[in-house]
């Protein structure tokens, strides 16, 4: 599946950047239940079709701090915040009945990170990787636990100093669960894939 992302880097000096990050991801899913599931007056038998409708988008605005800054070789230390939000609607039906869930959850935690990124003296090319860690208990995402870890590497080209194409892969893991009276609730997810797209700078 292709899925939207957009990152933008501020520079103000030789050693601090802003960073922003956006992604989103939908999926629509079908199953089938293996066992029969009892929720009170609601009773779903094995074999029933469920369908689940899953939406998550993350952004984030992060401080880099450059500890290492040379022409050609750049070690951030980052820091900021990340707001991530899960929707999630499950539909299992029978002949008799039909039981339908609505989730929605949403919350901003701080997050950690590591950059590092080289180039060639003449800045055409330009090799980035960075990693990040978010704990679900350290913001307020009510009574969730978890984490998400995020991992990334890419290669640009710059064909002028505005203009460039980068392609690479990027990585994360996001596992997130509520537990309540009723049982627990949650998502257990790794994104992982090729990326490519377009640099503009200014």
């Amino acid at each position: 599946e292709w899925v939207p992302r957009i990152d933008g880097v501020f520079r103000f000096g030789d050693r601090h950047r802003l960073l922003f990050n956006y992604f989103r991801y939908a999926q629509d899913r079908d199953y089938v239940l293996e066992d029969a599931i009892d929720l009170g007056e609601t009773g779903i038998p094995a074999g029933t079709r469920a369908s689940l409708d899953t939406r998550f988008d993350l952004g984030g605005l992060v401080y880099d701090f450059a500890v290492v800054e040379t022409s050609t070789t750049s070690i951030g230390l980052q820091i900021g915040v990340q707001r991530a939000k899960l929707a999630a609607e499950l539909v299992a039906a029978t002949d008799e009945d039909t039981f339908r869930a609505r989730e929605s959850e949403h919350g901003t935690a701080p997050v950690v990170g590591v950059r590092a990124g080289f180039n060639t003296a003449d800045q055409r090319w330009r090799f980035v990787a960075q990693g990040q860690y978010l704990d679900a208990g350290w913001g307020d995402f009510d009574d969730y636990s978890g984490d998400l870890t995020r991992a990334n590497a890419l290669v640009e080209y710059r064909f002028t100093d505005n203009f460039g194409l980068y392609a690479g892969y990027d990585w994360f893991k996001l596992n997130v669960r509520r537990h309540g009276a009723d049982g627990m609730v949650g998502i257990d997810q790794r994104f992982r894939g090729p990326i490519a797209g377009v640099t503009l700078a200014f």
